[in-house]
C-alpha cells in the first residue's frame, strides 16, 4: 500500500495516543516525515538489516514503550555498515571481511 498521500486525518489520529512507535526498514525517514509534518513525538526503531522485523521483535519494541526503556533507537546501524563494508571488499577482493 502506499503511503504519499498521507492520509488527511493522520495528524489528527496520530495526536490522540501519547506514544506513538514507528518499526521501520530504514532508516528513520518516515519518523521525520510525521514528526516534521504533524509536530508529534514518534519513537522511530529502524532495522537495516535487509529483512523484516520478526513478530518477536516488533512484540519487544511495543513492551519496551509501554514499560518506558525504548527511548529512540535503532536496530544496531553499526552492524550495517559493517555488513556493508564487508560486501565491498568480497566484491573487490573475492575475499570476505569479518563482520
Amino acid at each position: 500500500r502506499n503511503l504519499n498521500p498521507l492520509p488527511a486525518n493522520l495528524g489528527e489520529v496520530l495526536r490522540r495516543y501519547p506514544k506513538v512507535v514507528l518499526p521501520e526498514m530504514n532508516l528513520g525517514q518516515l519518523a521525520l516525515l510525521l514528526r516534521g509534518k504533524f509536530l508529534v513525538d514518534v519513537q522511530s526503531v529502524t532495522k537495516v538489516e535487509g529483512m523484516a522485523f520478526l513478530a518477536d521483535e516488533v512484540e519487544g519494541i511495543i513492551d519496551a514503550a509501554l514499560d518506558g526503556t525504548l527511548g529512540d533507537k535503532e536496530i544496531d546501524k553499526a552492524k550495517f555498515a559493517r555488513l556493508a563494508a564487508a560486501t565491498i571488499e568480497t566484491e573487490a577482493t573475492g575475499v570476505g571481511a569479518n563482520a
